[in-house]
This record gives structure tokens, C-alpha cells and sequence, in this order.
């Protein structure tokens, strides 16, 4: 489901068969050409480091850089055996998480409800205490302070102050030009 929740532009192959098979890989432009040069990655087989053989089925535009989300490759999680062998530890932070929300729909509720799906899922007391914490994904660069984030975050505050440095230099500005004009 991962593109129905991002907006990824395809060069080659498209959505619906992209990620259908275990066995399949998606690719970036770039990383496509690095590993493929000037011909065509479509169909093209990659072995992992584990001899596994993944099947090209896609060639995407990456992301931009100033997304806090960003890949070279794509591939099904049942594709990687470490992801299955934790599958079932909810405890685990092997994986980030994105979803959309039904119109209206109560986030606060929800990660309750993430809590308790989780510590009934684990029955050791290690699990107790364990969150799922919800943020819009538009919050993640500039109001996020989660921990464990794919990049560095910015600060909200940084662009505040900058925006009122800016105002009075602005403020500075004018009356300098009605100073010099009046003059």
C-alpha cells in the first residue's frame, strides 16, 4: 500500500504490479542507473547480499531532498526474513509506519487503541509501556520531537526567529528608504 499513500511519479512499470510479487524490487532513477547504466532496469534481476534474487518491476523519480523519507530501493517486507522473524514483536522498532486517516477520525483514540492491540499482542511486562504516538506527516521536519527519526529535524522556533530577524531587517529597510527619500 505504499502507493496509495505517498505520491510516487513511475518512469517505468506502475502501482498496482509494482510491489505485487515477494520477489519483486522497486528502483529510483539513480539507483537504476548506477546498477544498470544507459539500458533499460525493467525485468532486470539484483542479488542481495543473502543470495536472494529480486525482479526490477518499477522505476520511480526519487524523493525530493528536503523530505524527511527517502530510498534508493523499494521491496516487499516479506522479501527480508529479518522482518519476519519480527513480525510478531510489536516491541520492535524495525519499521516506520504511515497511514491515512479516515475524514474526522479521532488520533488521540486511535493510539490508544494501537497501545492496547500491542500489549495484548505481548505478554511480557517489558511491553507495558510502550507507545505508538501518531504525528501528521506534514509536522514531521519542523514539529517533531520523537526520537529515532530517518533524518535530522528542523526547528519551528528557527524559522521564527528568522521570520522576525527578517521583519526588522525589512522594518530597518523602509525607514532607511523614507529617510533618504524625505532627504
Amino acid at each position: 500500500s505504499f502507493f496509495s499513500v505517498f505520491t510516487v511519479h513511475f518512469v517505468e512499470g506502475d502501482a498496482e504490479s509494482a510491489l505485487g510479487q515477494p520477489e519483486s524490487i522497486v528502483l529510483t532513477t539513480r539507483t537504476a542507473e548506477r546498477y544498470f547504466r544507459n539500458e533499460r532496469a525493467l525485468g532486470r534481476e539484483l542479488e542481495l547480499n543473502d543470495g536472494t534474487t529480486l525482479r526490477v518491476s518499477a522505476v520511480v523519480e526519487g524523493f525530493p531532498s528536503q523530505s524527511h523519507f527517502g530510498f534508493d530501493f523499494l521491496a516487499p517486507l516479506s522479501t527480508v526474513s529479518i522482518f519476519q522473524q519480527r513480525r510478531d514483536q510489536w516491541g520492535s522498532g524495525t519499521v516506520y509506519t504511515y497511514f491515512t486517516l479516515r475524514e474526522g477520525a479521532d488520533p488521540s483514540g486511535i493510539e490508544a487503541k494501537l497501545g492496547e492491540f500491542a500489549r495484548s499482542r505481548n505478554q511480557s511486562e517489558r511491553y507495558e509501556f510502550i507507545r505508538y504516538p501518531l504525528q501528521p506527516l506534514v509536522d514531521i521536519h519542523l514539529k517533531s520531537h520523537l526520537g529515532f527519526e530517518l533524518k535530522p529535524n528542523g526547528s519551528i522556533q528557527t524559522v521564527y526567529i528568522f521570520s522576525i530577524v527578517a521583519g526588522f531587517v525589512l522594518v530597518l529597510a523602509c525607514i532607511n528608504f523614507i529617510n533618504l527619500s524625505t532627504a
